[in-house]
């Protein structure tokens, strides 16, 4: 009979599994995944520039860390934050009013609305930091997938229109792209800004690109 264990705290686990309950570490992909009826994933943080330990960085993120099938993969990201300073656990000294940490939870909040959309079902587990909520969602089944459901979209920049520099910032938000990048994706006709990402985050990143001023479609 197959076992499966935690790499790190050897504490024994179910075979679909992904992460250990016991000490939250990521333990790859399940051996008996593919006969699976559920995918899971986590949410996780990132951010570009600073220090991630003291939570300080240019900007931030939030994306969900998945596990399907055919392994792991990026099931959705958040909007970034711009120039945020926040402690992980609670304001810093420098932020005494804490408009940023309530910026950051507002993030997360967001984000995780737009993972529901996409048909992910909260459970109770959950990682270490109190962003690392857990989801799991049925796996499609090969009847569904002929059927001609679309599950992946690319969010495509038509064209930036007059207000190239409010699209641009739309681009960071959505991304995390550099200035130049960023700059480079909004002056080039039919662009891809996302890839191969969920309907509900496909769908609001198509709708904070037009509000910026830039026409877009999800293809």
């Amino acid at each position: 009979m197959n076992e499966k264990y935690c790499v790190k705290c050897g504490a024994q686990l179910s075979l679909d599994a992904n992460f250990c309950f016991k000490c939250g570490t990521s333990v790859g992909q399940p051996a008996v995944l593919d006969n699976a009826q559920w995918e899971y994933c986590e949410v996780k943080q990132d951010n570009r520039g600073g220090c991630l330990a003291l939570g300080i960085g240019d900007y931030a993120w939030f994306y969900a860390d998945a596990l399907g099938p055919k392994g792991t993969y990026i099931a959705g990201r958040s909007s970034a934050l711009n120039a945020y300073k926040v402690s992980y656990y609670g304001p810093t000294s420098d932020l005494p009013n804490a408009s940023d940490l309530r910026a950051f939870e507002k993030l997360h909040s967001d984000f995780v609305k737009i993972l529901l959309q996409d048909g992910w079902e909260p459970t109770p587990e959950r990682g270490e930091n109190w962003w690392n909520l857990r989801f799991k969602r049925k796996v499609k089944s090969t009847d569904q997938l002929n059927a001609g459901e679309k599950l992946a979209f690319d969010v495509v920049l038509l064209t930036a229109g007059p207000n190239k520099i409010d699209v641009i910032k739309a681009i960071r938000q959505l991304t995390n792209l550099g200035l130049k990048e960023a700059k480079d994706l909004a002056e080039t006709p039919n662009a891809v800004v996302l890839q191969s990402v969920g309907k509900g985050q496909a769908e609001n990143a198509k709708v904070a690109l037009e509000k910026a001023g830039g026409t877009a479609r999800l293809q």
